[in-house]
C-alpha cells in the first residue's frame, strides 16, 4: 500500500476501529453495541462496577471525592479502550460521537448526568495542546452538549502545569492535579454541572476540578466520563 493510502486509511477507515472487520466508519453496530454493556451494579461514588452499590467500592471508601458522583459509559479495555485511544490520538469527532452518546445512555434517566445547568470538561495544558492540537475532553463534551442541549462552560481552566498521570505511583497520582485548575471570568457559575473527561483512573483529577468548581459557587459536580480503568482486585467478566 502507498504512503498516501495509509494516510488515507488512519484518517479516514475503511473498516470498523474496534473490530477491523466490518463496514466503513469509526465503528460498526456491533462494537458500539459493545459501549452499552453496563454492569449490573456499580460504586455510586466512583462508577466502578461494585456488588456494593450503596456504600462505595473497596478503593474509593479510602478517598474524599469532591464529585458528587461519578459514572462511566464503559471499561477501559476492548473497544472502548481503542475508541479512546483513536481519539486521543487523532482527535476523530466520530468516535467522539459514539462515546458521547454511550456516556448518555449510560446516564439514562439519572438528574444527576442529564439534568444539569452547563458541561464542562476537564481542561488541557498548554504543553498538551501544543503537543497534540486540541484537548479530547472538550471533543467529547461538545458532542454531548450537541445530543443533550446543554450549553457548554469553558470557565475552567488548567492553571498549573502537570506531569502525566500515567507516568506516576499511586501516591503520586493523587497529590499530582492539586491546585492545578482555577475558574476564571466573572459571570457566576451554574449550580448544577456536568463534568466531561475521557478516562477516569484515581478520580484525583476530576475530584480537583470538582473542587474548585465547587469553591467558584458551584452546588454540585457530577462526572461522566467515555471509560474507566480498574482499580486492582476488581472483577470484570463481560468481553469488550
Amino acid at each position: 500500500m502507498a504512503w498516501w493510502s495509509e494516510l488515507i486509511e488512519l484518517l479516514y477507515p475503511s473498516s470498523c476501529v474496534g473490530c477491523g472487520r466490518n463496514g466503513k466508519g469509526s465503528l460498526c453496530s456491533e462494537c458500539f453495541s459493545a459501549l452499552l454493556n453496563l454492569p449490573a451494579g456499580y460504586c455510586n461514588r466512583c462508577g466502578c462496577p461494585s456488588d456494593n452499590v450503596r456504600e462505595g467500592c473497596g478503593f474509593c471508601r479510602g478517598h474524599q471525592y469532591c464529585f458528587d458522583r461519578a459514572l462511566s459509559a464503559s471499561v477501559y479495555q476492548g473497544v472502548a479502550k481503542r475508541a479512546v485511544l483513536r481519539l486521543k490520538s487523532l482527535g476523530d469527532r466520530d468516535i467522539a460521537s459514539s462515546l458521547a452518546a454511550a456516556m448518555i445512555y449510560a446516564g439514562g434517566n439519572d438528574p444527576h448526568f442529564l439534568c444539569v445547568d452547563a458541561i464542562c470538561f476537564v481542561p488541557s495544558g498548554r504543553r498538551k495542546i501544543r503537543k497534540r492540537g486540541y484537548n479530547p475532553a472538550e471533543i467529547i463534551a461538545r458532542q454531548v452538549s450537541i445530543i443533550t442541549g446543554i450549553g457548554l462552560f469553558y470557565d475552567l481552566v488548567k492553571c498549573r502545569e502537570t506531569r502525566d498521570q500515567s507516568e506516576l505511583s499511586l501516591d503520586l497520582r493523587l497529590s499530582n492535579p492539586s491546585g492545578a485548575f482555577d475558574v476564571t471570568g466573572k459571570e457566576a457559575i451554574p449550580p448544577r454541572m456536568l463534568l466531561i473527561d475521557d478516562v477516569l483512573t484515581t478520580g484525583a483529577t476530576a475530584s480537583e476540578c470538582a473542587r474548585v468548581l465547587k469553591r467558584s459557587g458551584a452546588e454540585s459536580v457530577s462526572v461522566l466520563v467515555a471509560a474507566r480503568t480498574l482499580s486492582a482486585g476488581t472483577r470484570w467478566e463481560r468481553d469488550f
